[in-house]
C-alpha cells in the first residue's frame, strides 16, 4: 500500500512555548496521553516534576493515541519475552529517503513489546533484515530462543530462503489471511503509532520528509522508554530489568548547534565554530543524530547544543 506523507495532515500541534516541565515532556515523549506520561515519569530516570504542575496546558487537543483507547481494558501480556514477533511492512513511501529508502518494516516482541524498525529500499531487503535482528538477539540475549513469527500475507515472507532460515532456526510462521490487516492487530498500531507521529513532528517542526527513516528509529527509540501498559512497564526494562535513563531526549526536530573543536577547524578565523542542524534522533545517551542540511548529511555527534524551543 502507497503511503503519502505529502498528503497527510498532523493531528496534533505544539504550543508555541511551555507553561510547566510536564509540557516540555509531552512534547519530548512524543505526545503521550497525561496519564501514559505520569507513570513513565514513575518508571523511569531523568526527569521529576518535583512541586511542579501535573497538569498539561495551553495546547490543542491531541488525538493521537485515542485509537488505542477504544474498547474494554487491555490485559496484561503473558507471553515470554523475546519469543514471538509481529512482523510487517510498509510501503512504498512518497518521498523517498535521504538515502533513497522506500519501505520500513517493523518487529514487535509480543512479551516485552519493544519495537525495532528498519527503512529499506526494497522489500526483497526484508530477508538480510530477518538474519540481522536474529543475530542481534543471539548475541545481545543468549539465554532466549524466536520461537515464533507472525507476518503479513506479503509474498516477500514466503521466499524459499526465508522460509529455510526459519525452518533451520527451529522458528514457527503464521501469515494474516489477505486483506485482513486485524490480524496482525499489534504490527498495525504500531505503523500508525509510528505514521500519526511522524507526520506532526515533520510538520511542527518544518523538517523535510526525506529525513523519515531518522525519525521513525527516534520514534521507536522513545516508544521502547515509555510506560507500556500492557506489561506495566517500559519495554526497555521489560529487557534489561533497569529503567531507562531519559534525561537526555530532547524534542525530535529541535535547532541543533555541532560545537567544532577549535582543533579540528582549517582556520580558526575563517571556519564557522559551528554548524545549524536538526536533532533527529538518539544513538545513545551521549550521541545525538544531527542531519546538517547545508551538507545534506546525517552525522552522530556529543558536541551539540540544542534549542528546544526554536523552530528551523
Amino acid at each position: 500500500m502507497l503511503v503519502d506523507f505529502n498528503a497527510l495532515e498532523p493531528i496534533v500541534y505544539y504550543t508555541k512555548s511551555e507553561t510547566n516541565k510536564l509540557d516540555l515532556y509531552y512534547k519530548r515523549l512524543n505526545h503521550l496521553n497525561k496519564d501514559i506520561l505520569l507513570k513513565t515519569i514513575s518508571n523511569t530516570s531523568g526527569l521529576s516534576l518535583e512541586n511542579d504542575n501535573k497538569e498539561l496546558s495551553n495546547y490543542e487537543p491531541c488525538f493521537i493515541g485515542k485509537f488505542y483507547n477504544i474498547g474494554s481494558k487491555k490485559p496484561m501480556s503473558t507471553t515470554p519475552i523475546l519469543n514471538v514477533y509481529d512482523i510487517d511492512i510498509v510501503g512504498p513511501i512518497k518521498p523517498l529517503g535521504l538515502l533513497r529508502e522506500k519501505y520500513f518494516m517493523t518487529i514487535t516482541d509480543r512479551g516485552s513489546r519493544a519495537a525495532w524498525v528498519y527503512p529499506i529500499k526494497h522489500k526483497g531487503d526484508a530477508y538480510s533484515v530477518l538474519v540481522k535482528f536474529f543475530n542481534m538477539i543471539k548475541t545481545q540475549f543468549p539465554n532466549t530462543k524466536i520461537k515464533a513469527l507472525k507476518l503479513d500475507n506479503a509474498k516477500e515472507f514466503k521466499s524459499s530462503k526465508w522460509t529455510l532460515f526459519c525452518d533451520n532456526n527451529g522458528t514457527i510462521y503464521e501469515y494474516t489471511s489477505p486483506y485482513s490487516a486485524p490480524q496482525n492487530g499489534i504490527a498495525e498500531i504500531l505503523n500508525k503509532y509510528i505514521v500519526e507521529r511522524l507526520i506532526a513532528i515533520c510538520k511542527a517542526k518544518n523538517i523535510p520528509l526525506k529525513l523519515w527513516p531518522y525519525l521513525i528509529q527516534a520514534i521507536i527509540y522513545i516508544k521502547n522508554r515509555t510506560y507500556n501498559s500492557i506489561i506495566n512497564k517500559t519495554p526497555y526494562e521489560a529487557l534489561t530489568d533497569k529503567k531507562p535513563q531519559i534525561g537526555y531526549i530532547k524534542i525530535i526536530g529541535s535547532l541543533a548547534y555541532i560545537l567544532v573543536l577549535k582543533e579540528t577547524r582549517k582556520s580558526s578565523k575563517l571556519s564557522e565554530k559551528g554548524n545549524k542542524g536538526i536533532l533527529l534522533g538518539f544513538e545513545s545517551a551521549n550521541n545525538f543524530l544531527i542531519y546538517i542540511p547545508n551538507k545534506n548529511k546525517v552525522i552522530s555527534t556529543k558536541n551539540v547544543i540544542i534549542k528546544e524551543d526554536l523552530i528551523r
